[in-house]
């Protein structure tokens, strides 16, 4: 629990540490990536305000999936500069690069990760769910929730290395960020919960507020996005490089 609680306080205090270069590194893609949020509104807009009483909900324009799809790449560039400051030191120029090599590579070790949590999960949930909702068992779903979601961080966060390496050009395969995590599940676990906690708790307490709740929405998803990079960074840094927490 303490490890875990040093791991997320580690990557909060990087993004605190030099607000101005936080802001200058990573505002540039977060601006494209909020513009493409407001479309993604705008096309489908009972997605976030929720549909008018008694009238069914309708289904996305073109421009929605077009705002996602530049919503992802936006996060993408902004975890992989981020990546690439802290632990190479690059402070991009007013308008950032792009490294399209890096983002590919992001990319597609992102998929591969994915592509193991699926069926892990599927591995868990299912005899899990027959055995709680088959017992009747009270707030089965809340145990469930908690139960899935342990898991999935606990094995995105053993992988996660290859994502910082990915961003700053380093060879990392899976196997070898799943060693360097070795023994580490439970506070990369507890961090990560910390993290969901945190990003979770201002769309929960603004709900009924429409113009803040799409507001808040554009903040949370950058420090979303911010922190979990940031997270990133830390295992990587400490795991893999032994770097000490402060």
């Amino acid at each position: 629990m303490k490890k875990g609680w040093h791991l997320f306080r580690h990557a909060a205090a990087m993004i605190l540490r030099d607000l101005p270069g936080t802001l200058r590194v990573t505002l540039p893609p977060y601006l494209i990536g909020a513009i493409c949020l407001a479309v993604m509104i705008a096309h489908w807009p009972e997605a976030t305000l929720g549909a008018p009483n008694d009238e069914e909900m309708s289904l996305p324009g073109t421009g929605y999936f077009l705002g996602s799809i530049g919503l992802w790449f936006s996060m993408l560039w902004m975890a992989v500069l981020w990546h690439r400051w802290v632990l190479l030191g690059e402070m991009p120029e007013t308008v950032p690069p792009l490294y399209p090599g890096r983002l590919a590579a992001y990319f597609w070790k992102g998929l591969l990760i994915s592509l193991i949590l699926i069926p892990a999960i599927l591995i868990v949930a299912v005899p899990a769910g027959i055995a709680l909702f088959g017992a009747g068992v009270p707030q089965a779903d809340l145990i469930m929730t908690f139960l899935t979601s342990a898991v999935a961080l606990g094995i995105f966060g053993r992988f996660c290395p290859v994502l910082p390496a990915a961003a700053v050009g380093r060879s990392m395969g899976l196997r070898e960020g799943w060693s360097a995590t070795a023994g580490a599940t439970g506070p990369i676990v507890v961090a990560s919960i910390l993290l969901a906690a945190v990003t979770t708790l201002p769309p929960i307490v603004f709900t009924d507020v429409i113009l803040i709740d799409v507001a808040v929405q554009i903040v949370v998803q950058w420090v979303l996005t911010l922190l979990g990079a940031s997270l990133m960074t830390t295992i990587y840094g400490h795991y893999v490089e032994g770097l000490e927490l402060t």
